[in-house]
């Protein structure tokens, strides 16, 4: 059993962009609250299972990537599968940063799921234009 907070969203990321997801996180949690959660390698915690549970409890799950896009993708897939893919109550921003160029090819395309290359300064502001859509019932 994890410590579980409603929230309205949910921010993971690898700890390569801890600094960047820091900055992202705070310009958030200042408009919405964010619930957030540093993937550390080599650690004995379940993360897929947190992630599953913490989801459950949020309107607008976030796998942000800026050097970690090898991670983001395969674990954003995994995430998905279980919480439920296309039937998830919970839909699944998978956000990366335009730099360095490799990211630009790294999305998922699934039922739930939104995939977005942006350039680092707008992150947190599509994050947030795309939990508005959550509250209309776009996404």
């Amino acid at each position: 059993e994890f410590e579980i907070n409603p929230t309205d969203i949910f921010l993971v990321y690898n700890q390569l962009d801890d600094y960047e997801a820091t900055d992202v996180t705070d310009m958030l949690s200042d408009i919405v609250p964010v619930e957030k959660l540093n993937i550390v390698q080599d650690s004995d915690v379940d993360y897929s299972e947190y992630c599953a549970q913490q989801i459950s409890k949020s309107k607008l799950a976030v796998v942000y990537f800026k050097e970690s896009a090898d991670w983001a993708l395969p674990f954003t897939q995994q995430i998905w599968k279980k919480v439920g893919g296309a039937s998830s109550h919970t839909p699944i921003l998978l956000i990366g940063d335009e730099d360095p160029d490799s990211n630009m090819n790294k999305k998922f395309k699934a039922p739930k799921v939104v995939s977005l290359i942006v350039a680092g300064e707008l992150i947190p502001l599509e994050i947030k234009v795309q939990f508005d859509k959550v509250l209309e019932g776009k996404i």
